[in-house]
């Protein structure tokens, strides 16, 4: 077996570990974490449009509440993809340096 078709191996079962490790957490738990990292990057953009004059306002809560609740869901959904679109890629790559497909 060469170097790379390990890396890949080990790269997969790394990945299938970061997946199980995610789907171990409650729905409320994870629904909670996605709002606070949305959160998270709304107030760090808002921070930078302010400082570079984009704009100086800042949005009440109830309208920040709002519209995190509004992106949660589809931020979700393809994040959901993400992460099972990367673990087909390694998958595939290392069904490929096994021979098992072929070009």
């Amino acid at each position: 077996m060469n170097k790379k078709l390990i890396f890949i191996i080990l790269l997969m079962v790394i990945w299938c570990a970061v997946i199980f490790t995610f789907s171990a957490m409650t729905s409320n738990e994870s629904n909670g974490k996605s709002k606070g990292t949305i959160d998270i990057v709304t107030e760090k953009t808002l921070k930078i449009t302010n400082k570079i004059g984009i704009t100086d306002k800042h949005p009440s809560n109830q309208r920040m509440n709002n519209f995190i609740e509004n992106l949660n869901k589809p931020l979700r959904k393809c994040m959901h993809v993400s992460v099972y679109l990367v673990l087909s890629i390694l998958i595939f790559c290392c069904l490929k340096m096994t021979k098992l497909i072929m070009e």
